[in-house]
């Protein structure tokens, strides 16, 4: 039984003497200075001011004792003024009593603290398996509460025997109003071209798709397929494609992931975060493998089958998240500097690899002199960026010496977590060298350490933190971003130092959540990838117009208009037979054989061309097909 939307009215509050307020004061512990003296006639007239940078905070704390004090077994959540109160009990009898004495703590509560209940906001719902029909008798303030089938809580439409149809429904619904917007900008002659188009959908429709997914993920196939359907719409717009284009084909040119394997990206991850928060009330059941008694799945029970499919993901040892963090504070020069960028360096598309090292050397030369500065060359490596790792470390004194580090970081290590290791290992090693000069300057090709570093906002980077701290309190500190693969010496020993680490015995299995999170997601990566072998980012395709991506698109898949295709799936047409009488009308007798284009083949193609050419070649290879298509008037 769940009572939903109780929400504390503030802007009702009942005036309160200013002796009232120096005893909810007192009551929260809660500390005021008062100037002057004030008048007993004073009264509060309004809630917190609205716009207010501290309004949200007062407001949280004013109600967040709302559902410390209720009865046994009844549990409760509030988000900002959205409250909800359920039990579980075997029969309705003694949830309705329990819920009962809940709202009556909660009525106590509103008294008060002088908050008033909006009762047209506040429904109850009898969740059961059972076919007959349940109902309860709830009042507060003397009124009975009305009974809502679907109630919605924080934008998740729920139903009575939970199988989600009327969330799915409305996910649908809203999901294809957005479509609407997709289908304006563009038609199969002109309009947006893919990318355009894909970013639409991912910015603005597939969110609509996704909200709560983890939560009604569990949805039976014959509702959760409806969101399915509107992506494959979605595709079928990116793409100009018929109805009959396979959905594999429609992934494979857009390169979208399933909504399935999305929701299952988003299960594994919040199973994973379950699992490193021991105070949440999902961690004993995400931990424990109950028997599954129903047919119906639950968010337990589908983690249990993804994980299944990866023993990967069942080998980590979770580290829990910190509920607070100290992390040290920079105090003026002890803040290291934090470069992530070399004047004159470009992107590695823009810019040749002996052009970039000329720079970075010279660069280095200048502003950290061998003579006067240590420098770290670090870097990380992982197998298949997610397992494995290593971190490799060399340093270069001024004095001469050199010193080289390498060291597994883990069976479960993303590149990212080898590249901090790799920093953390040469931070500490400076610090114990006799040798270190006052000055060191690490040089590392990981761009999302060093801006992680200078955000100071990653909770996972507490460790580095400290250790840097402790370097710049005794040394000036620099840590210097440089282009990786471009030939630089030190950058290429650390490299081999990874390597060579990543090879070594790993002792450790343990994963936080931001690399268990990067493992499941690498890990649905790869599986989408092998399932779609022929995706290419890099296809001229997408370098193409509107129009020419529709004609090049509906000519490789041969899912079009032309005589074959509508006469063999659809049985539209008398005959698959082109005008010609020589063939039937495919992609393949149009651009190589139909005597009927002869000339005008000719005049575009003075050279015997191979069908592959025409349709995956070169960006005026595929231009030029797709004139000729328009040319012939031919229905694709």
């Amino acid at each position: 039984m769940s009572m939903n939307s109780l929400t504390p009215n503030t802007e009702d509050v009942e005036c309160l003497h200013m002796e009232k307020i120096q005893e909810l004061c007192t009551d929260r512990k809660a500390r005021v200075q008062v100037n002057g003296k004030l008048s007993k006639e004073k009264t509060l007239k309004e809630g917190v001011p609205q716009g207010g940078v501290l309004s949200p905070t007062l407001c949280l704390i004013y109600v967040n004792d709302i559902i410390q004090n209720l009865p046994k077994h009844v549990k409760g959540a509030i988000y900002a003024d959205d409250l909800a109160l359920w039990c579980t009990e075997e029969s309705l009898p003694t949830a309705n009593y329990r819920m009962q004495e809940a709202l009556n703590s909660l009525q106590r509560w509103t008294k008060k603290w002088i908050v008033s209940i909006n009762p047209t906001k506040t429904t109850h719902t009898v969740f059961s398996l059972s076919t007959k029909k349940l109902t309860a008798n709830l009042t507060i303030n003397g009124q009975r509460l009305p009974v809502e089938d679907n109630p919605t809580y924080l934008g998740i439409t729920f139903d009575k025997r939970l199988t989600w149809k009327t969330q799915t429904g409305r996910t649908e619904s809203k999901a294809k109003s957005r479509l609407t917007l997709m289908k304006k900008i563009s038609s199969t002659n002109w309009g947006a071209d893919e990318k355009i188009l894909k970013k639409l959908y991912v910015g603005r429709v597939r969110p609509t798709l996704e909200y709560g997914v983890t939560a009604w993920g569990s949805a039976a196939k014959s509702n959760f397929s409806k969101t399915s359907k509107v992506q494959n719409q979605a595709a079928r717009i990116i793409t100009g494609a018929i109805k009959s284009t396979p959905i594999q084909e429609l992934e494979t040119t857009t390169g979208l992931q399933s909504i399935e394997t999305r929701r299952d990206t988003k299960i594994l991850c919040q199973a994973a975060k379950y699992r490193r928060l021991p105070n949440h009330p999902m961690h004993e059941r995400i931990n424990k493998r109950n028997k599954k008694r129903l047919k119906r799945c639950s968010f337990t029970h589908q983690t249990i089958l993804l994980e299944k499919e990866d023993a990967e993901l069942e080998r980590q040892e979770p580290i829990p998240i910190p509920v607070t963090v100290e992390k040290p504070v920079w105090r003026g020069h002890h803040k290291p500097t934090i470069r992530c960028t070399i004047p004159g360096i470009l992107y590695k598309e823009d810019q040749s690899g002996p052009v970039m090292k000329a720079l970075t050397l010279e660069y280095i030369q200048e502003h950290f002199p061998r003579d006067t500065w240590t420098r770290v060359y670090t870097d990380g490596s992982a197998d298949k960026a997610v397992r494995n790792g290593g971190a490799g470390v060399y340093i270069q004194y001024p004095e001469g010496e050199e010193e080289q580090i390498s060291t597994p970081t883990g069976h479960f290590s993303s590149n990212y977590n080898a590249e901090v290791m790799a920093l953390l290992q040469g931070a500490k090693r400076v610090l114990e060298s006799p040798h270190t000069a006052s000055k060191v300057d690490f040089l590392s090709d990981a761009k999302s350490v060093l801006q992680a570093v200078h955000a100071n906002k990653d909770k996972e980077l507490d460790y580095l933190f400290g250790t840097l701290y402790t370097l710049t309190e005794t040394h000036e500190t620099v840590l210097q971003w440089i282009p990786a693969h471009c030939g630089i010496v030190g950058n290429k020993t650390a490299d081999k130092l990874a390597k060579e680490g990543s090879k070594k015995d790993q002792q450790s299995s343990s994963t936080t959540y931001k690399e268990a999170k990067h493992i499941i997601k690498q890990y649905q990566q790869r599986k989408w990838a092998d399932q779609h072998p022929t995706y290419n980012k890099c296809d001229p395709y997408y370098e193409l117009d509107r129009s020419e991506q529709v004609l090049i698109f509906r000519l490789r898949t041969g899912h079009n208009r032309m005589t074959h295709h509508m006469y063999i799936k659809f049985k539209i047409g008398s005959t698959d037979q082109c005008p010609c009488a020589a063939g039937a009308m495919t992609a393949e007798h149009l651009l190589q054989t139909c005597p009927l284009y002869k000339v005008l083949r000719k005049r575009f193609w003075s050279q015997p061309t191979s069908l592959q050419n025409k349709l995956f070649g070169c960006l005026d290879d595929l231009r030029r097909t797709a004139t000729f298509a328009r040319e012939t008037q031919a229905t694709i």
